[in-house]
């Protein structure tokens, strides 16, 4: 019988799985961040707080994987984390696409006469070593969060597109805190945030694996740090000083970075375009039996 907490076959409902591992996943990162603020000052910057937030977010999914009795060989592979020839391929392409999409977003700007670059004084060895440690620790910590057991789970409640639409809102309000935001650049943002959450979503769901949105989120946001743009609105350390020419912040994002760029609107609508033509390693199957599971509990 049917109730609020659990269905016709007596397991929680999948609402209150995603509610317990996002409750669980803040209170144990807490408690990692709470920890590494009592550590020295020179071995902090080894342990940025995305890297812990991952940590709280792989723990709260081991738990939850538990909880439902999920054996303890396929608990991480369930989910799309598991290292193997193949996540390691997936990773290194979506490492250099996410890095291509990013030059090809400032490409197009600066051959709109957006911006020029200045070298920066800063080592170039330096701010690379450091930017591939703290975006790696993003990439994970974001996509294990939403693109992990949560999205997965809401796939199995809601189909394909449910959570896909959901877990886009999610992003973008999780980023929302975010300076240089206001008028138009804040509509644009927000919508290359959506975007962007969708096209991980679907580079999850044709591989059934974690390791090509991680690669891709991370090569996108290294080589936009690299170049010396804003991510999300926080400045960054780059090899180069973007200096904007004075044309508009709907073409060149302003204080928000390349993702508040129209440029960035159109790039992304054609690598989701070219991911939702894609079958897909086992996507397709995947998507599919998510779908019908969703239909057998609604």
């Amino acid at each position: 019988m049917k109730t609020i907490l659990f269905n016709d076959a007596k397991e929680l409902r999948n609402g209150w799985k995603i509610a317990g591992f996002f409750l669980v996943t803040i209170v144990i990162a807490a408690g990692f961040i709470f920890c590494r603020r009592m550590l020295p000052d020179d071995i902090r910057p080894f342990l940025p707080e995305p890297l812990l937030a991952f940590f709280g977010a792989l723990l709260a999914t081991w738990l939850f994987l538990r909880f439902e009795r999920v054996p303890a060989g396929n608990r991480f592979a369930g989910v799309g984390l598991i290292v193997s020839r193949r996540s390691c391929q997936d990773f290194g392409f979506g490492l250099a696409g996410g890095a291509l999409m990013l030059g090809l977003v400032a490409f197009v700007v600066w051959a709109c006469g957006g911006f020029d670059l200045v070298e920066s004084p800063n080592g170039a060895a330096a701010v690379l070593v450091k930017g591939a440690w703290t975006f790696l620790a993003i990439a994970l910590s974001e996509e294990i969060m939403f693109r992990g057991y949560a999205f997965q789970r809401a796939i199995r409640g809601m189909g394909t597109i449910g959570a896909q639409l959901v877990f886009a809102v999610l992003f973008v309000v999780v980023h929302l805190p975010n300076q240089g935001m206001s008028g138009a650049t804040l509509a644009l943002a927000m919508l290359n945030i959506f975007l962007a959450s969708l096209m991980f979503g679907y580079c999850y769901l044709r591989t059934n694996s974690l390791a090509l949105p991680i690669g891709l989120h991370m090569g996108w946001n290294w080589a936009q740090s690299s170049l010396g743009f804003a991510g999300s609105g926080n400045e960054q350390e780059g090899l180069w000083i973007p200096t904007y020419n004075g044309k508009p912040e709907w073409l060149t994002g302003g204080a928000f970075g390349l993702e508040a760029s129209v440029v960035c609107v159109v790039v992304l609508l054609l690598v989701i375009l070219g991911l939702a033509r894609w079958r897909g390693v086992k996507g397709t199957e995947f998507r599919r039996q998510c779908d019908a599971a969703a239909a057998a509990s609604a």
